[in-house]
């Protein structure tokens, strides 16, 4: 009788030349995952500020500056 075959094993060796950093790295990412909800809105506000500042820069204040003049008009003449 022949001996059963041993699976061969194709993952790499863990290596401890990085234990600490990736020690670090899946305490943050099982972090990240437990509050995935968070993190969005958190970015999502993030994102959302960033626009509503590049949309001011483009604009500048002529955004609100046209209509100073037509509601205040009443009080120029």
């Amino acid at each position: 009788m022949s001996k059963p075959v041993q699976p061969v094993r194709l993952h790499k060796e863990n290596t401890a030349n990085n234990s600490f950093y990736n020690s670090i790295m899946s305490s943050i990412e099982a972090w990240c995952l437990r509050h995935a909800t968070l993190l969005f809105i958190v970015v999502f506000a993030l994102l959302l500020a960033l626009f509503v500042a590049l949309i001011f820069v483009l604009t500048g204040v002529s955004a609100t500056d046209s209509g100073v003049t037509y509601n205040q008009f009443n009080n120029i003449i």
